[in-house]
């Protein structure tokens, strides 16, 4: 599975969902949907089409897009939706989606990034089962076992027995326009490959990427401050006097005594945005996380982690515009590249950025390898 561009998702028929439009493209998806698959919903969503192969769609005669341009591009216009497909069709759109994008790639490079993303996708095979009661569960589990990759010879020779649709020119125009679109992942390999071109729109992808794990983390802080209340090392971070059960928290003097406090009290959930901040002006995350380790260790040695407090110290910085700019990007890619250093952008749904790819882009940068030129958008 994997994120294609802006919010388009490839994933195996086993977890086909019902809550989005999607595109169907497997022989097995007749028996999967009407015999196994509870309806979450009142309805089925929006189907583009129910295929059973990618030749369905592109043959130039009989196919619903005529080509491999036309399904991207109805992709793309789309902006969000699933594609459902089994082993084949997924290997088939990978590298049609490579060679598009990269027209110059090698089938040795396309299997290292291959290899990633299919080993990141088996990784997640036996999460997310939601299908009905009556054993469809369980049926979700034979279907994800029966999901095998393509070894490296079965890649290459895979990779060479399939051509795009037309010729490479005539793809520059959806090629430019998912540029804007694609996976931070993609775009810092294009960046680290000397490609600045794209800094907009990595910028703004970065930004709500990190922005979502302050956001996480802030909301681990004030928990954890609230629900400790009662305790002394809480209430030194929070510079209030001695408190216990028979003190009333919802009193307004209480809710109102202190910067600290307003935070603490307010439930408000996006802690990055303009208007929560203008509200809480003088509460800086890092300082409150800092503050606890202090309190609670004795030590102010950081415990940061992946999510570093100068990159809450970014997000925090660039709160009005909703961006970084060249700098902070470079910033924050600087600190990943570092050998003894987890990845900001690990997320518990790892369809939404491929870490595993990601650090094969830094073994590249670190070691100077040419390879990583084929990255080049």
């Amino acid at each position: 599975m994997f994120l294609l561009f802006d919010k388009v998702y490839v994933k195996y028929d086993f977890l086909m969902e019902n809550d989005q439009e999607n595109l169907v493209i497997t022989p097995n998806i007749v028996n999967l949907m009407f015999d196994e698959l509870a309806l979450i919903h009142s309805g089925r969503a929006t189907q583009i089409a129910n295929v059973d192969t990618v030749a369905d769609l592109i043959d130039y005669t009989n196919g619903l897009f005529g080509s491999d341009k036309g399904l991207f591009q109805t992709l793309l216009d789309k902006g969000k939706c699933c594609v459902i497909v089994d082993r084949n069709s997924y290997d088939e759109l990978f590298i049609r989606f490579v060679k598009m994008m990269y027209t110059d790639m090698t089938s040795a490079i396309a299997w290292k990034v291959y290899n990633t993303f299919t080993t990141n996708s088996q990784l997640l095979k036996t999460t997310s089962f939601i299908w009905g009661s009556a054993g469809g569960e369980q049926s979700q589990i034979e279907n994800a076992a029966n999901i095998t990759t393509l070894t490296k010879a079965q890649f290459v020779t895979k990779w060479d027995s399939i051509s795009l649709d037309l010729e490479a020119s005539e793809y520059n125009s959806l090629r430019f326009a998912i540029h804007q679109k694609m996976g931070v992942e993609w775009l810092i390999a294009n960046r680290l490959a000397g490609g600045l071109d794209l800094d907009a729109t990595l910028g703004t992808k970065m930004y709500s990427l990190v922005g979502s794990r302050v956001n996480e983390e802030v909301q681990f802080l004030r928990s954890h401050l609230f629900n400790n209340i009662y305790k002394g090392w809480s209430q030194t971070v929070l510079g209030i006097d001695p408190i216990t059960a028979e003190d009333s928290l919802l009193d307004s003097d209480f809710v109102n005594s202190s910067d600290k406090i307003r935070w603490l009290m307010d439930d408000t959930e996006k802690f990055h945005t303009p208007e929560y901040t203008s509200s809480h002006p003088n509460i800086k995350y890092s300082s409150i996380r800092s503050d606890i380790m202090t309190a609670v260790t004795g030590s102010a040695t950081p415990f940061e982690e992946n999510l570093t407090d100068s990159a809450m110290d970014t997000i925090y910085d660039n709160r009005s515009t909703q961006t970084l700019d060249a700098t902070a990007i470079t910033s924050i890619i600087n600190h990943e590249l570092q050998p003894l250093t987890t990845s900001v952008f690990e997320s518990e749904d790892r369809l939404k950025v491929n870490v595993m790819f990601l650090n094969h882009i830094y073994q590249l940068k670190n070691s100077n390898d040419v390879e990583l030129n084929a990255f080049r958008l």
